[in-house]
């Protein structure tokens, strides 16, 4: 193994930036990088792949050299069915080999554009028109799955799409479909007809071209699709690789979708560019449950030194028995989407002895900006530091995203970020405005998120700006859920915010008035939702009829006034059985402290002092699952 660089702190990536950008990224496109990595040990497993998260199967491999191979060959293929630098290349299906093969050849041909296969049929058929592709590659007619019939039922609203590829999952033989249409084919035939595995065209992409779009908001109308550069892909798995430590002996847990760009880069591009292997434990991921229950027998027997996962996967991996099996080769633990609570980061180091290294970050800066550094300090709570070249900065903003002035130390404000390879924009331009800072320099993405930075330069996220639900790393617009509502005679106002949940991060609930008449439950709110939000993971956890929903100065439904009240409601259940069992009453009030964010007030009343240790003790651990700062009050303290 090569000698990693010391990352500890800010200085140390101070000294990483002291060398030029060129040369660190050594290479002018993302295929290069890859296509360098995967000729360090041609022979070498690039890729495991279980059907089903058993570990006793035998895994289907596929080596370096032969990844490689046939992502050139995947790419003369596009090359032959006329596709150009810059056409987007639609890839509906779960992880399968040929899902990365075919980002693999997407690389130097076109543009990869993942998506989510479990959205319903309108959703789809919005998002592929909105992208433009004249492309279509799908899981064929495989039982078990839907896909193939929701690409039937869409392809009558898709005259633009000329070319429909059909995937067999290897080992399976499947029923071709029965349509006569004629932009239907057999991708794997195809492939097969494509016998030169160098490439049989210039290869002319460059840093400036986007190698991928991701959709990363909305889905009808006008869904935002984020325009991923090569740079910015290049800039992203080598900051990476170099942040982790991926070394080409390491067997990566890649649990992850591949639609969304934690997958995309840190689980695939970044080990393959210094030639690791990557372990894919069922098509579904973490989605399939017989992964986590599996999950360390799966460690032991493959030898992971590299797991990864949202908290939510953590959490559950807690659950599941490791005693008896060797799982010593884990050498890095990472996590993203949400700040990993304190006593679930230290339960994970007594399982596995290793801390897990925090991110924050977001599709359009292509992933990660922030990362505990891992010769250092993990502050559980806190996104880490800046990665190299990522400015990360905590501004204060108007409620048009015009800069005002920078935050001091320890202030809360707006999280701004700027980095070489952040995306020049949605393919939708409609949706660029929102995406910047105005009225400063250019090149500054508004996160949309409130934090702060402390002394030592770690990013601490205190709360949300911006509307969007993030459950289990999945992103939610409300707005989905809002519309839905509105469709009800009776509902005169909506909105949806997201609560907190010690296992999702967040789930999406919706506060609802009614007409004064109207007779209507919550319970039968939640069952028209049901039947109008096709999007399954933005149906709302709870509705809650009020009076009238509470108001800015302006006029504008106060979200924040929502998410508190949200934030009392849950911990306010968390605590039913403490009050009960001590005869307790507890006033729990949520605001916005100056230094932590939310913050949730307990004010005991009338509380027997002497059980004061008992009764701190339970809180502790009703709020161990998550980051939500919160004080103690007592009767002699008021």
């Amino acid at each position: 193994m090569k000698a990693l660089p010391r990352i500890a702190n800010t200085t140390d990536i101070a000294a990483i930036e002291q060398i030029p950008l060129k040369e660190r990224l050594k290479h002018a496109n993302c295929f290069a990088a890859i296509s360098a990595g995967l000729a360090i040990r041609p022979d070498h497993a690039a890729l495991h792949f279980l059907s089903a998260g058993d570990p006793a199967e035998t895994p289907l491999t596929i080596s370096h050299g032969e990844l490689a191979k046939c992502g050139r060959r995947i790419a003369n293929l596009l090359h032959v069915l006329g596709v150009n630098k810059g056409d987007p290349i639609t890839v509906l299906m779960p992880n399968l080999p040929q899902k990365f093969m075919f980002l693999i050849g997407c690389l130097p041909a076109a543009v990869f554009f993942p998506v989510n296969w479990m959205l319903e049929p309108q959703f789809l058929a919005e998002i592929i028109r909105a992208a433009g592709s004249k492309m279509l590659i799908t899981l064929g007619p495989v039982p078990g799955y839907e896909i193939w019939g929701k690409v039937e039922t869409i392809l009558p609203d898709l005259p633009e799409l000329e070319h429909i590829l059909y995937v067999t999952p290897p080992g399976q033989e499947i029923t071709p479909p029965t349509s006569t249409d004629r932009r239907i084919q057999s991708f794997d035939q195809l492939l097969a007809s494509i016998e030169n595995d160098v490439l049989e065209f210039e290869l002319t992409v460059g840093w400036d071209d986007i190698a991928a779009y991701i959709h990363t908001g909305g889905t009808t109308g006008n869904p935002k699709l984020a325009r991923i550069t090569h740079l910015g892909l290049l800039h992203e798995v080598t900051d990476l690789a170099t942040m982790i430590g991926f070394q080409a002996d390491d067997i990566l847990f890649g649990g992850g979708v591949l639609f969304h760009i934690g997958a995309l880069a840190s689980d695939t591009l970044a080990p393959l560019s210094v030639g690791a292997t990557v372990l894919v434990p069922s098509p579904l991921g973490f989605r399939e449950p017989a992964v986590i229950e599996n999950y360390w027998r799966i460690v032991e027997k493959f030898g992971i030194t590299r797991m990864s996962g949202v908290v939510t996967s953590y959490s559950a991996l807690l659950n599941q028995p490791s005693e008896g099996l060797d799982i010593s080769t884990i050498r890095v633990s990472s996590t993203g989407g949400m700040a990993m609570p304190e006593e679930i980061g230290h339960a994970v180091k007594r399982k596995t002895g290793v801390d897990i290294i925090c991110t924050y970050g977001m599709t359009e800066v292509i992933g990660a900006a922030t990362m505990a550094p891992r010769d250092g300090d993990p502050r559980y709570g806190s996104s880490g530091i800046p990665m190299p070249d990522f400015r990360v900065r905590i501004a204060s903003l108007d409620s048009d995203g015009n800069f005002i002035r920078d935050c001091v130390i320890d202030e809360i404000g707006n999280i701004i970020m700027s980095s070489p390879g952040i995306i020049p924009g949605y393919v939708d331009s409609s949706h660029d405005e929102a995406l910047f800072v105005k009225n400063h320099e250019p090149g500054w993405v508004n996160s949309g998120d409130l934090g702060r930075l402390d002394r030592d330069g770690y990013l601490w996220v205190t709360g949300r700006a911006k509307d969007v639900i993030i459950r289990s790393g999945h992103n939610i617009d409300p707005g989905i859920i809002e519309d839905a509502l509105y469709k009800h005679a009776e509902v005169v106002s909506a909105a949806a915010v997201g609560k907190l949940d010690a296992y999702a991060g967040e789930l999406p609930v919706a506060y609802v008035q009614l007409s004064p008449e109207s007779t209507v439950t919550e319970a039968d709110l939640e069952t028209f939702c049901r039947e109008n939000i096709l999007e399954r993971a933005a149906n709302p956890a709870n509705i809650f009829i009020i009076d009238s929903l509470p108001l800015t100065g302006v006029g504008k439904i106060s979200k924040l006034t929502l998410r508190h009240d949200a934030t009392e409601r849950v911990f306010a259940g968390l605590l039913v059985p403490l009050m009960v069992d001590e005869n307790l009453e507890i006033a729990i009030s949520v605001a916005d402290d100056k230094r932590f964010g939310t913050t949730v007030t307990l004010a005991i009343a009338d509380g027997d002092t002497a059980k004061r240790q008992v009764v701190e003790s339970h809180i502790t651990d009703v709020f161990s699952p998550f980051t939500t700062h919160y004080e103690i009050i007592w009767p002699s303290e008021l």
